[in-house]
Order: C-alpha cells, then structure tokens, then sequence
C-alpha cells in the first residue's frame, strides 16, 4: 500500500467516483470450482489478468472487455485468498545503483569472487540444439503444472500452464547452469 501512495496513478484513492465504481465492477475472483451455464448468459468473450500491480489502474478501464482479478476464492472454506506474491515498487524496494566508473578506474572488488560466467560466445551449440533444449525444458515446466494440483501456482488451464511454464526462471537458471557453463571455459 506504501508504493500506491507514492505513486498516484496505482492509488484508486485518486479516481473520480466514477472510475472506482467502474473498477469495483472489473475485479474478478479466480476459483477452481467448475459451474455449467446457459449459452443465453454469454453475452461476448473478455479479456480476464492477473492484477499487474505495477500498472495504473485506469488502464483496466481503456478497454470494456478487460477485466482483473487479484485474490482466489476458496469455495470449502468460503474465503478470498491472495494467490500470488507481490512486486514492491517505490525507492524502498528497488536496487541502489552505484555511480558509472570512468574508463579504467578499479572499484576495488575482486570480480572473480562476484561474478560467474554462465555464457560463452563461442559455444559450440548451434542456434537449433538450444531452440530443442527450450522446447523440451518449457514442455516438462507444462506437464508438472498440468499435474500438481496442490501447488498454489497452479494453473486453471493447459495454455496458462504453458505460457507460465516459458516464463518460468527455473528454465531460465537450469539452461545457464546446466547447458551454457559446460562450454565455458574456467
């Protein structure tokens, strides 16, 4: 709530009436209970995200077919629960970035202890044995979501699975670790 007071386009404090009403009426509750309708209730396709937290909130009223949700409902113990965790935004949470070195001038630190080298240029993996390595990595992320059905990140469908499962930075830290530093030379 700090970052929202800092920043007034997050703050709905700020919108005219108006616009909170509105707000109110595009927040959507996420719930893993399944329920049958009439085909006469649809009344057209919509746009349905998680709430991006780093967004104004006047973004989600441009379009009338967008909707959000940010809290999952649990229909056994009848509560709304948050299901992700949140990014912080504000100068309380961001990095401290240090003042640019001129060219040539030491900052005193021994890089070797700091950095690790997780890419090399000259590998010799060709562009295609990486695209394989991707596919396969982002098709076992997909299939362990599509089978967890106690994990909290679960998703409701096998598309969102797959669009977590190719931002997922266990994929991303695994091809460094594992496929990248093998070619590198120490």
């Amino acid at each position: 709530m700090e970052e929202e007071m800092e920043n007034p386009e997050l703050n709905p404090v700020d919108l005219p009436e108006k616009q909170k009403h509105q707000l109110r009426h595009r927040e959507l509750f996420l719930s893993r209970q399944l329920e049958s309708l009439p085909a006469t209730h649809i009344r057209g396709k919509c746009c349905v995200t998680l709430l991006n937290e780093t967004e104004a909130l006047k973004s989600y009223l441009d379009r009338e077919d967008a909707f959000f949700y940010s809290l999952v409902y649990d229909p056994q113990q009848k509560t709304l629960l948050a299901d992700k965790g949140e990014i912080r935004v504000g100068n309380k949470y961001q990095a401290d970035i240090t003042d640019f070195l001129k060219e040539g001038e030491e900052d005193g630190r021994d890089l070797a202890k700091l950095e690790e080298k997780v890419w090399d240029p000259s590998s010799p993996l060709t562009e295609k044995q990486i695209d394989q390595f991707l596919v396969v990595a982002r098709s076992v992320g997909t299939f362990a979501r599509a089978l967890d059905c106690s994990s909290s990140v679960r998703q409701p469908s096998l598309h969102m699975s797959a669009a977590a499962a190719s931002r997922d930075i266990t994929l991303v830290r695994h091809t460094h670790k594992h496929t990248h530093i093998a070619h590198c030379p120490r």
